[in-house]
């Protein structure tokens, strides 16, 4: 019986970390893409996400899944999508390999910050992936 190595190309890489308040939301405005506070934001998330790992850029045969859990202090003060929007701008600039994203608020938690995931599959895995998005 022949073995088939295992890769650790071909298994999916899993890395995760905190954003802490206070939490911007993504808009595809000029306006927004000049504005220093936003452009800080985003320099603030690429290097939490630098220090556990995650690659600055994806690979052709990529298939990247972010899941971003949103904590408010009180009650949401931005869509979920455009929370995670600004997450997935800031952590790659070519983010078309991002097949799945998936984000939850919870309200009322006393302080405001995110918990960011994000599972990156390469190689033959995520060619084989046909599993439809939900």
């Amino acid at each position: 019986m022949k073995q088939t190595p295992n890769c650790p190309s071909s298994r999916p890489r899993v890395w995760s970390f905190r954003i802490d308040g206070p939490l911007l939301g993504y808009r595809a405005s000029m306006a927004r893409a000049h504005d220093p506070r936003y452009k800080a934001y985003k320099r603030l998330i690429r290097l939490t996400a630098n220090v556990c790992g995650v690659p600055d850029t994806l690979s052709t045969n990529s298939r990247v899944t972010v899941i971003v859990n949103i904590f408010w202090k009180r009650r949401a003060r931005i869509d979920n999508k455009n929370v995670r929007g600004a997450i997935e701008d800031a952590l790659w600039t070519q983010d078309r390999r991002i097949l799945e994203g998936y984000d939850v608020a919870h309200e009322h938690n006393g302080i405001e910050y995110a918990t960011v995931a994000v599972q990156i599959r390469e190689g033959t895995d995520a060619k084989n992936d046909t599993r439809p998005a939900p």
